[in-house]
């Protein structure tokens, strides 16, 4: 029996695939899809001002938010195709802070989502006008949320509901939220999204984890209970210092030597002091005492803090521990490093292709929509990252070319990381026939 299916719908919508699921009336998902503000959203606040976590993330961002890019046409050979590529790349280019851009769109990966907010106007290329981006702002991830069908809700003041119409605003589980239902409005937004989590059945406030989970939600127990250990070594300090903790001997029931005892410990110090009685005896029965304080505690947490806490949030961020520590030194250290450095390029390479699906699908097709609206033909966004061995990789294709062997050129030029040549470029080239 053939069966036909409706493919604009799932065969079971993402909100019914839970025991129970929240805000029913709004038909939107929670905010609570992420650990962190699932549990406390003040803590979700402070783990993105934790100055490690920063550090880290500048170094996941960054090598992607720098790299080379390129507008690839369907067909290499068409030179229609080639001109709208050429066009698209110099509207590209035109788009100020596009690597602020980018690097903003990457704060998905700490949020499980991010967007931009971009402004269109009429750009003048060779004395032609087209549609492109004059200017961008950011919009942090845990404004945006969702409908239960896909359509994105933005966090609004509702002191500004009067600007849209009530059709286009809802009520969702944090504050009033503009539904982007027009086209016009979507088109006026890039979103980025981390990777979807679908949730357990039981757990239908997080059911929004469909439309992207972040670092912040994996990492949130275990910055948790490194803010606990800090905590602990903190207060430690706090009872001994760095000096000890000084006693102040008097004998008991002479009431002089008591308070000579008390003024002298107020004189010392305001913490880190003990005023103590003891019975008289041949020796001495007052005096000044200092109590070394052990390290074995505070070492132990310090080694607890770094050596597990750090190291796992450092491996989770940026894949590897290299970057800031000097594991791999001495024996099989090198093997260590190219496994590390294998590590991290596949990290990159991920982000880096999400991000360029993303600008294809929510820049460049608006930028062909607006711009050349009869055109269908299929044009794909990179950016490059060439694999950390790919220097060998080359020395093996020189050596390989000077005995004859052939090669595909685009193969050669995506393990240099280096652009197609567009037309107006001026190219240097060994003359020399491939075959």
């Amino acid at each position: 029996m053939n069966t036909i299916l409706n493919d604009t719908d799932m065969l079971i919508a993402p909100e019914n695939l839970f025991a129970q699921i929240t805000n029913q009336s709004a038909k939107t998902f929670s905010y609570r899809y992420d650990e962190a503000l699932r549990q406390f959203p003040q803590h979700a606040l402070a783990m993105r001002r934790d100055a490690l976590i920063e550090a880290l993330l500048q170094e996941r961002y960054c090598p992607t938010a720098n790299r080379s890019w390129q507008i690839c046409p369907e067909d290499e050979h068409n030179s229609d195709q080639i001109r709208i590529a050429n066009i698209l790349s110099q509207l590209i280019e035109r788009i100020p802070y596009w690597s602020r851009l980018l690097y903003q769109l990457l704060e998905a990966i700490w949020y499980g989502r991010a967007g931009v907010q971009i402004q269109w106007g009429k750009q003048k290329i060779r004395g032609q006008e087209y549609w492109g981006i004059l200017n961008h702002l950011p919009v942090q991830g845990d404004k945006i949320q969702f409908t239960w069908q896909g359509e994105p809700a933005i966090l609004i003041n509702p002191m500004s509901r009067q600007n849209y119409p009530d059709s286009c605003l809802v009520n969702t589980d944090r504050g009033l939220a503009l539904i982007l239902r027009k086209s016009i409005w979507r088109d006026q937004f890039i979103i980025h999204k981390h990777i979807p989590s679908d949730a357990d059945f039981f757990q239908g406030e997080m059911a929004g984890g469909i439309h992207g989970v972040g670092l912040r939600s994996k990492l949130y127990w275990c910055w948790w209970l490194r803010g606990e250990m800090l905590s602990w070594a903190v207060d430690y300090m706090k009872k001994v210092g760095t000096l000890g903790l000084l006693i102040f001997w008097y004998e008991i029931n002479n009431k002089t030597a008591k308070q000579i005892a008390e003024t002298a410990a107020q004189t010392a110090s305001k913490s880190n002091v003990l005023v103590m009685g003891r019975a008289s005896s041949a020796s001495s029965s007052w005096g000044v005492e200092q109590l070394q304080p052990s390290t074995v505690g505070i070492e132990a947490l310090q080694q607890m803090i770094q050596h597990y806490f750090e190291l796992q949030m450092e491996r989770l961020i940026i894949g590897q521990s290299l970057s800031a520590r000097t594991e791999g030194n001495g024996l099989g250290g090198k093997g260590v490093a190219t496994l590390h450095a294998d590590t991290k390029y596949n990290l990159l390479k991920f982000d880096a292709d999400n991000l360029a699906e993303t600008v294809r699908a929510e820049l460049i097709s608006r930028l062909l929509h607006y711009n050349f609206p009869a055109c269908t033909d299929h044009y794909t966004f990179q950016l490059l990252v060439p694999r950390p061995d790919n220097h060998e990789k080359i020395a093996t294709i020189q050596s390989a070319y000077e005995m004859g062997v052939p090669f595909a050129v685009r193969e050669i030029r995506e393990l240099t990381g280096l652009n197609q040549p567009a037309a107006g470029d001026q190219i240097i080239q060994k003359r020399a026939s491939l075959g």
